[in-house]
């Protein structure tokens, strides 16, 4: 295993913007309450984001420094407090 930590380049955030689902004009998007500094190759990452209301569903693409995109992150839908979570493992080929 590569003990170096990754860049994650680009992190797509959809959730309470939008018709379906989504949260009125006047709302503010979904934030970021957990963001690692470093991932790493064959262990898990999080990702935490707060978004106005519960029950928005949010939508979460991550995409690797090499182009290759992260499987099976799924919606989550923002619980009575207005989080959504995500973790995965990290695949040992991700650069």
């Amino acid at each position: 295993m590569n003990g170096r930590g990754l860049a994650v380049v680009a992190l797509a955030l959809a959730g309470a913007l939008g018709a379906a689902g989504g949260a009125g004009a006047g709302s503010a998007p979904p934030r970021f309450a957990f963001f690692p500094e470093h991932a790493y190759q064959g262990k898990p990452a999080s990702i935490v984001v707060l978004a106005q209301r519960s029950g928005v569903d949010c939508t979460l693409a991550v995409t690797y420094a090499n182009g290759a995109k992260q499987d099976g992150l799924g919606n989550s839908v923002a619980t009575a407090i207005g989080r959504a979570q995500w973790t995965w493992k990290l695949p040992l080929t991700a650069r």
